[in-house]
């Protein structure tokens, strides 16, 4: 079994734009159960985001072969390959899990902390106040609506005599020379009374605001201080400034919004507001059809059917064509690429010969018989030294390659043959003498029939009849 140790949290994939980003980098170190990293191998990680807690409902997933790197390390983006269904998680709903499965192996689930949930700062809803207007991203000004507060302004009429703020603020009689004193004044905050008895303003033009002489005035209320009036329609109330939807303004109960309900007991599937109950058909215990995967076909713990590829990468076949098909190349021992076939060199690694540089060796099959590894099964002695082919393996290993051989074995003879027992004479070839005795020494022949099976067919190997194939390995 494969240990995940994850060494970096997940963070925004981007962290200039104004708008929140649609998915979330991811790091992790892939280690063997050993402890060493898995460096340079394809994996599949299966990343799932968890509602509510850690054991809660699965409301997003995604699968991705990536291959690590020479530490083991591999990079991905979360809602880089499911970009619909991530947009669709509500991350102000509550807490999110985050679940790891590398090659089907559960790895582990935690919380997920407050990064993410940047996301929900776009699903923010404002609404406008008093004065404001929101449409789209843009918020503006929409005048003052109230006139019991307005900006004023001061006036002093032609004879110098009396000085008036307008929108009901009164009016005071100045000093008159020569005259009868009037009331002393001084300037208040944002008054100014100069010697000479001239009364000016320190005001400065804000935002929204325009500053003539006197006059003060809003610039984008369309005059008078006051915005555009609003009436509420079907669906709509509008409280102060605030407009809100109130809901179905219409009065027909026959478009509105259904839920679906199944009561288990007796597997009635109901819809709401009239729409009417099925009965859903049963299985074993009342709990519906159980299904079993069969060749070709796989079912997750959330009962999703899936159908995988049949064959896996790595698996060697003979083949009656010329040429290999697709997804098929031929053993014969070429160099290709760890990076073209991911999931052919995460099968047989280096067995069958490095290539170097991000390469290796396919199995050289050409003119060669196939032999199952022996393992601990005895049936091949010589299993230790069986011979490296291409820099492949050696031994008693998945590619190990072994030269023809014929059994060790001996010939036996009737022995020497005695002709008789007197002395030997001159010019018998192929005889020899011990004395009195005389004898031939045997000799072995070429092989000949047996009478039954035919003349003996010899050659530069031993071999059974056969006829060729092409041997090609799924990638």
């Amino acid at each position: 079994m494969k240990n995940l140790l994850i060494i970096l949290l997940i963070l925004c994939a981007n962290t200039i734009s104004a708008q929140s980003p649609q998915s979330l980098n991811y790091q992790a170190i892939a280690w063997n159960s050993d402890n060493t990293p898995r460096a340079n191998q394809l994996i599949r990680v299966k990343i799932a985001i968890l509602n509510q807690s850690a054991s809660g409902p699965e409301i997003f997933n995604e699968e991705y072969p990536v291959t690590t790197n020479s530490q083991g390390l591999f990079t991905l983006e979360i809602g880089s390959l499911n970009l619909n269904d991530f947009q669709k998680i509500n991350w102000g709903s509550g807490a999110k899990f985050l679940q790891v499965s590398i090659d089907g192996v559960l790895i582990g689930t935690s919380k997920m902390l407050s990064v993410p949930y940047a996301l929900y700062a776009e699903n923010t809803n404002l609404k406008a106040g008093a004065g404001i207007g929101v449409s789209g991203n843009t918020i503006t000004n929409t005048g003052d609506l109230d006139n019991t507060n307005e900006i004023q302004t001061l006036n002093l009429s032609p004879d110098g005599k009396q000085l008036s703020l307008n929108k009901g603020g009164g009016t005071v009689l100045l000093t008159q020379q020569g005259g009868t004193a009037g009331p002393t004044y001084s300037g208040g905050s944002g008054i100014s009374i100069s010697p000479t008895n001239v009364i000016s303003t320190d005001l400065r033009a804000g935002e929204g605001i325009a500053i003539n002489g006197n006059t003060i005035s809003a610039t984008n209320t369309g005059g008078g201080g006051t915005g555009t009036n609003y009436t509420a329609g079907k669906g709509i109330t509008i409280n102060g400034n605030t407009i809100s939807n109130a809901g179905d303004g219409d009065t027909s109960t026959v478009n509105e919004i259904q839920t679906l309900s199944l009561n288990s007991n007796n597997n009635e599937l109901t819809l709401s507001k009239g729409g009417g109950t099925v009965t859903l058909p049963t299985g074993s215990g009342g709990g519906g059809t159980t299904y079993t995967a069969g060749t070709g076909i796989s079912i997750d713990g959330t009962n999703k059917i899936s159908a995988t590829n049949g064959v896996p990468a790595g698996s060697i076949m003979a083949y009656g064509g010329a040429t290999p098909p697709d997804g098929w190349l031929l053993c014969d021992g070429s160099t290709v690429s760890s990076s073209k076939y991911p999931e052919l060199f995460g099968a047989i690694g280096t067995n069958w010969g490095d290539g170097g540089s991000g390469s290796f060796n396919l199995p050289d099959l050409r003119g060669l018989f196939l032999r199952g590894i022996d393992g601990t099964a005895g049936n091949d002695p010589d299993k230790t030294t069986r011979a490296s082919k291409n820099s492949g393996n050696a031994g008693n290993r998945v590619g190990s390659y072994q030269d023809d051989m014929f059994q060790g074995h001996f010939h036996s003879t009737d022995g020497a043959r005695f002709l008789n027992t007197q002395p030997a004479a001159s010019g018998m070839g192929g005889e020899s003498s011990n004395g009195a005795a005389l004898f031939r020494t045997p000799s072995i022949t070429n092989p000949t029939s047996d009478g039954t099976n035919g003349t003996p067919r010899t050659g530069s190997e031993t071999r059974p009849k056969n006829v060729y194939v092409l041997y090609i390995i799924k990638y």
